[in-house]
């Protein structure tokens, strides 16, 4: 193999069971890639949070809406609540578009 530039028969340090122990650069490599899979997993995990933000932010939207039509609609902040399974001050905080 090739080792500093230099192509020859070179020993390798090896385990008793014929494992070879890595050298300096294959031990370099494996922390790269261990280092870009790491990188890959955390913007995985930013692009399911920022999913996820966007899934709650609908999800509020879509309750100020049925809270607004509802309101609109005559029916009193309490029955509102008791409906939709909201407490009171989030009906009233929905019901003004906050």
């Amino acid at each position: 193999g090739s080792y500093l530039g230099v192509e020859a028969t070179w020993l390798r340090w090896a385990m008793l069971d014929g494992t070879l122990l890595p050298t300096g650069a294959e031990l370099a490599e494996q922390e790269r890639q261990r280092a870009e899979q790491e990188r890959q997993r955390a913007e995985q995990e930013r692009q399911r949070a920022e999913q996820e933000r966007q899934r709650a932010e609908q999800a509020e939207t879509q309750d100020g809406q049925i809270v607004q039509n509802l309101l609109r609609s005559g029916i009193s902040t309490e029955q509102v609540a008791q409906m939709t399974g909201l407490t009171i001050d989030q009906v009233e905080r929905l019901g003004n578009g906050e």
